[in-house]
C-alpha cells in the first residue's frame, strides 16, 4: 500500500462531497426532482444523505490512517 499524505487525503474527502453534492444538485434540477411528488422528495433527499455519509465516514477513515502513519514516520509514535 503506497503512503498517503493527509492533505491529499483531506482534499480527496472535500472533493468526494462536492461530486456528491454536484450530482445530486444536477440530478434535483435537471431531473425533475424539485416537481416530483412529497415522496420522491424525501426519497431523494435521504439517498443524497446516504451517501454523502459514506464518502464522509469513508474519507475520514483514510485521512485518519494517513494522518496515524505520516505521525509513525516522523517517530512520534
Amino acid at each position: 500500500m503506497s503512503e498517503r499524505s493527509p492533505r491529499g487525503e483531506l482534499l480527496r474527502l472535500v472533493l468526494g462531497v462536492l461530486v456528491i453534492d454536484v450530482l445530486a444538485i444536477g440530478a434535483y434540477t435537471f431531473g425533475g426532482v424539485g416537481n416530483a411528488s412529497p415522496r420522491t422528495r424525501i426519497v431523494f433527499a435521504a439517498i443524497w444523505t446516504v451517501a454523502t455519509l459514506v464518502v464522509v465516514l469513508i474519507g475520514l477513515r483514510r485521512l485518519r490512517e494517513a494522518r496515524l502513519s505520516a505521525l509513525r514516520q516522523h517517530g512520534r509514535r
